[in-house]
């Protein structure tokens, strides 16, 4: 083969090479927590097939948080244990190897809850002990890599133990602790000192995330917006809380009786403009299958100096999506809940909706109202692993 034809080759096959990489289609890593399914599974998302399962992670896998290229996956667990003891669990996973790096026993709570820092170099989670007979709860401070403990940072007040719910980072590095009866526990990245940041009561309400700007914290509202459905922001600096209110085009889904919303997943879809990503919430109910909500960025905290808005704008009935994961790109998504598993799209316009579903609910057993899913990158294709790169 002439020299020019040969090169001319060479760069048409790396194109379609880079082209084939760039397609290739994302994994799902779904935590579930069944009678005899206790792993981590690994979901081709092209295919909806297992590919792999992640064991020996305790007797409940259930919430997981990445890093930014989602190469590693901090997962919370317990494992119950004879007696009326348990032990909570932190485990690192190598989502390019599939293996646990680590594992880490941290008190005797039942683990669901994990939080990672914005330099990822801690990791937080609950530290239940038993002083003299006596409860104590604290935020434990793990090294990210190796999960050694670095500190326990305690808890203190009305009902901690039994109140203690979620724990969340802010994009400043603030550490929030839903663990008492007389509000919010607001932690210091540098001090560690502790704060009480919301007076009003919240009980056991997870902890959903913050607002675009981190001054803001969402949690679930117990007044007039919907039926158990609605949303609280309530302001770190102030403690102030103000409910979302909706405002949904007519005809939009409804919520079964008894809903109330679970999680927060922020994806820049690719028709976001840059810095605007969408936020979803999902919402559970025990009589049937909720639709998904929805607001931009810039509804939830304008830019500059405008006046909050904080509204919901849409809402889609995509059927079981009590928990979802989003790909990096923001395109291909997968949703689920007890008994079922759905692929979802972000990147699709015709209907109107942000997110839609992509393809039947598939039958998935294991799942529980702890599971979390992350979707990380599809694997390299092979001539880019010749050493040679």
């Amino acid at each position: 083969m002439p020299r020019i034809a040969f090169h001319c080759f060479a760069i048409g096959f790396l194109i379609v090479a880079v082209a084939g990489r760039a397609l290739a289609q994302p994994y799902a890593f779904i935590s579930v927590s069944g009678p005899s399914n206790r792993v981590v599974h690994v979901i081709d998302l092209e295919t909806m097939a297992i590919e792999t399962s992640i064991g020996d992670l305790g007797d409940e896998p259930a919430r997981m948080v990445a890093n930014v290229d989602r190469s590693l996956i901090w997962l919370s667990s317990w494992r119950d244990l004879p007696g009326p003891s348990s032990e909570g669990l932190v485990h690192l996973i190598d989502t390019r190897s599939r293996q646990v790096l680590a594992t880490r026993v941290v008190g005797l709570s039942q683990n669901r809850t994990i939080a990672l820092s914005p330099d990822e170099s801690r990791v937080y989670t609950w530290k239940l002990e038993l002083v003299n007979g006596v409860a104590t709860i604290g935020v434990v401070v793990l090294d990210a890599l190796t999960l050694a403990e670095i500190t326990v940072v305690p808890i203190t007040g009305p009902n901690c133990p039994q109140f203690a719910s979620q724990i969340a980072v802010g994009p400043d590095g603030r550490i929030v602790a839903a663990a008492c009866a007389d509000g919010l526990r607001i932690i210091d990245p540098i001090t560690l000192a502790v704060t009480i940041g919301a007076p009003t009561p919240l009980s056991v309400s997870p902890v959903f995330g913050f607002s675009p700007d981190g001054g803001e914290v969402y949690v679930r509202a117990s007044g007039s917006v919907g039926v158990g459905t609605g949303l609280l922001a309530i302001d770190l600096a102030t403690g102030i809380g103000t409910e979302f209110h909706w405002q949904v085009p007519d005809g939009s889904p409804g919520f079964p009786q008894g809903s109330g919303p679970t999680r927060m997943v922020v994806v820049q879809r690719p028709i976001d403009p840059p810095g605007d990503p969408t936020v979803f919430f999902t919402y559970n109910s025990a009589l049937g299958n909720t639709p998904v909500a929805w607001a931009r960025s810039s509804d939830l905290a304008p830019p500059g100096p405008n006046p909050r808005m904080r509204r919901l704008i849409g809402r889609a009935a995509l059927g079981p999506v009590s928990s979802l994961g989003a790909a990096i790109e923001g395109t291909v998504g997968l949703g689920a809940r007890i008994g079922a598993i759905r692929r979802l799209r972000f990147d699709v316009t015709s209907t109107g909706d942000a997110v839609v579903a992509d393809g039947e609910a598939l039958s998935f057993a294991g799942i529980s109202n702890f599971t979390d899913i992350i979707i990380v990158p599809g694997p390299v294709d092979g001539i880019f692993s010749n050493g040679f790169e």
